[in-house]
């Protein structure tokens, strides 16, 4: 409906009412107490008019109220508390001089201006725009991390049981991205810095080539040995049962070259890294960053890491490494068993120019 002129009285007894819109009709004067009266009504649209006066209490019985706005005319005094209760009160008295309701639980905006309830309305409109645009880009970004992820080419670790693990498993396996370690589990970084109390210089077994090897303990007081985790062993000098140490570190390097697959190129075998239990059963340790080669390739070219004296000539001169250079830094762990020399011994070059054990032996 479209009126001019002021609001009768009279409209008061259309109880059956459910919509009344005066939006920009030019209507004067005040708002009939008789309004309250009509308890059907779900939207009330009184904007951008000439009213006048205060508003009337009585406006707070339209309950069924879901639209309801007064702003931009020239209402005064207070909100009536009875307002208070009804929904969607916010901005609805924006372009007029009105006061606020006291401990209201609906903000009141009142400003003077023609433009004032547009505003409100453009921050609300950007606002949602702009977060449908961020939540967007951050789908699209998600996808597109999602798919380069797919992409990528990654070595899997898995867990094999005992029975799968024979002599002939480097055979039988056919040789692709997944890994097996045999029954060796792989640990995360967070479970390894409790293990070793935030890897604490306490726990520090030794340093190898590739930096220090570190004692852990599992929440299920399992002792273990950083990095490709085993049982942590004591750490014993060798002695009379040099035999059985130096055929159980044969067998340790034999199980990296033959049972693994790919085959583990151990980059710092000596004596310091061979562990011993109880019941001095030997373990080969401190295997660092060692290189997974593949079965088909008969060596791998890398930067040269490990401990002077032991390592291969070739490998120091090519850079290339295979089973040959661990079987080479094996013999010198031999050399040492047997004589009780370090495999590099700087006191030498008091009687003689030979600080490394292999020339010193020949």
């Amino acid at each position: 409906m479209n009126f001019s002129g002021t609001l009768s009285p009279r409209v008061g007894i259309l109880k059956t009412l459910t919509t009344l819109t005066l939006k920009g009709s030019g209507i004067t004067g005040e708002i009939p107490e008789e309004f309250g009266n009509l308890s059907s009504l779900t939207s009330l649209d009184l904007e951008n008019n000439h009213l006048s006066g205060e508003i009337p209490p009585s406006l707070g019985n339209l309950q069924k109220l879901q639209f309801f706005t007064l702003s931009q005319n020239n209402l005064t005094g207070a909100i009536p508390q009875s307002l208070s209760g009804l929904p969607n009160l916010i901005n609805l008295f924006t372009g007029n001089s009105l006061n606020c309701v006291e401990n209201s639980l609906h903000p009141c905006v009142s400003v003077n201006d023609s433009g004032g309830s547009r505003k409100p309305r453009i921050g609300i409109i950007v606002g949602t725009i702009g977060l449908e645009i961020l939540v967007l880009l951050g789908s699209l970004l998600f996808f597109l991390w999602r798919g380069r992820r797919k992409g990528y080419k990654r070595e899997v670790f898995v867990n094999v049981a005992a029975h799968h693990v024979d002599g002939d498993m480097h055979c039988k396996v056919k040789v692709d991205r997944r890994i097996t370690f045999g029954q060796l589990k792989r640990f995360a970084w967070r479970e390894l810095q409790l293990a070793t109390d935030n890897f604490s210089e306490k726990n520090i077994l030794g340093q190898g080539g590739f930096g220090k090897v570190y004692k852990g303990v599992l929440a299920d007081s399992t002792k273990v040995d950083d990095l490709l985790i085993l049982k942590v062993l004591v750490e014993m000098q060798l002695s009379n049962v040099k035999k059985r140490i130096a055929l159980g570190a044969a067998r340790g390097l034999e199980y990296l070259h033959e049972h693994c697959n790919p085959k583990i190129i151990h980059p710092d075998v000596k004596a310091a890294n061979v562990l011993l239990d109880e019941d001095f059963e030997s373990v080969v340790g401190d295997f660092g960053l060692a290189k997974l080669v593949d079965v088909r390739r008969t060596n791998v070219t890398t930067q040269v890491r490990g401990t002077m004296g032991h390592i291969a000539p070739e490998y120091l001169s090519t850079g290339k490494s295979s089973e040959r250079t661990n079987v080479f830094g094996y013999g010198i762990m031999l050399l040492e068993v047997v004589t009780g020399q370090r495999a590099i011994d700087f006191s030498r070059l008091e009687e003689e120019d030979d600080v490394l054990l292999l020339d010193h032996v020949r």
